[in-house]
C-alpha cells in the first residue's frame, strides 16, 4: 500500500515563484537618448489624451526610428499612433 504525499505551498513561496523581470533600457541615438519606461509613458498619455483608459493597456508593441525620431506604437494589437522619441 502506497501513501501520497500533498505539499502545501505558502502564498510566499508561491509569489517568489512567480517574480517579474525588471527590464530597463535606454535608447541612444545621434547624441540624445530615452529610456525605456519615459518613452512608455510617453506613448500612453498620447493614447489617454485620444480618451482611453491607460488601464485598459494588455499589450504595447513599440517599432523605433530614431533617425525620423518617431515611436511608431501599436495597443492591444488594434490602436496604432506615434509620439516623438526625443
Amino acid at each position: 500500500m502506497s501513501k501520497k504525499v500533498t505539499r502545501v505551498t505558502s502564498a510566499k513561496e508561491t509569489a517568489e515563484a512567480k517574480k517579474n523581470v525588471v527590464i530597463e533600457s535606454e535608447i541612444q541615438y545621434d547624441g540624445h537618448s530615452i529610456k525605456q519606461d519615459v518613452l512608455c509613458e510617453r506613448i500612453m498619455d498620447a493614447w489617454s489624451a485620444t480618451g482611453h483608459d491607460k488601464n485598459a493597456i494588455e499589450k504595447l508593441e513599440l517599432y523605433l526610428k530614431p533617425s525620423e525620431n518617431r515611436a511608431y506604437y501599436v495597443i492591444n494589437s488594434d490602436e496604432s499612433g506615434s509620439v516623438f522619441m526625443f
